[in-house]
């Protein structure tokens, strides 16, 4: 059986508050292949690590990222994506959910990723629509796509514009879709465990993490690296390079 890359959701967040450097520190610390992080804008264009919309569930208050500014917003213990970069470069690949498509909001990414002087190949970025597909691809043509898509009418334009990747979640695939979306595109699959909208990203069991290694996807995205090692299928005995 083929092994995936382990892609630490939101960092090590099992372990550590999701989207944070200590998240990053222990995914690292735990042979992580790639670490994931949410990406969204500030009140002042500035690349934050937060997933939520707002600041309510993470640290009880009701504002909006995208109404802070960036100081104030690390003020709150929120990473920047410059930071992120700091720290992960030359030690951990990344891989960036971007939660805005604007223009000004990947033109900050390339900014931030230019000063950074981070390898291209050690950046994917994450977009969540053929639009923001586009966008992204005039500011970062050289980075490698994985296409974090609502429908599976949307992977085609995808994969035909260049996408690199395939995102799929644990509830919308068993061995017969793997197997023709393997022959039609020709894309290393990822696999989210959880559902969407059921505030489990990244969560799993022993007997739903045995059922999606079975379909031996290129990479799964979990939000506790060390499950793989207590995996049947692969008991602490190393995983594959990134």
């Amino acid at each position: 059986m083929r092994k995936p890359l382990v892609i630490a959701h939101r960092g090590a967040s099992a372990l550590a508050v999701e989207n944070s450097a200590e998240a990053l520190e222990v995914a690292i610390a735990l042979h992580a292949d790639v670490v994931e992080f949410d990406i969204r804008p500030s009140h002042d264009h500035v690349p934050i690590c937060c997933h939520d919309p707002d600041l309510a569930r993470l640290k009880g208050r009701a504002e909006a990222v995208a109404s802070l500014d960036a100081q104030e917003l690390k003020a709150l213990g929120l990473l920047s994506l410059a930071q992120l970069l700091t720290l992960a470069r030359g030690r951990i690949p990344l891989l960036l959910d971007c939660k805005a498509e604007t223009e000004v909001f990947f033109s900050s990414i390339a900014k931030a990723l230019a000063q950074a002087e981070m390898e291209e190949t050690d950046i994917v970025m994450g977009v969540r629509s053929l639009s923001a597909s586009r966008t992204a691809r005039t500011f970062l043509p050289g980075l490698a796509q994985l296409g974090l898509l609502a429908t599976e009418a949307e992977i085609a334009p995808f994969v035909e514009s260049g996408g690199a990747f395939i995102r799929l979640w644990e509830q919308d695939v068993d061995a017969a879709s793997m197997a023709r979306l393997r022959k039609t595109f020709h894309r290393p699959i990822w696999i989210t465990l959880g559902a969407p909208g059921r505030g489990d990203a990244g969560e799993t069991e022993p007997v739903a993490l045995e059922r999606v290694l079975a379909l031996e996807p290129e990479g799964i995205l979990i939000n506790d690296p060390r499950l793989l090692d207590a995996s049947r299928s692969f008991p602490a005995s190393g995983r594959q390079a990134s």
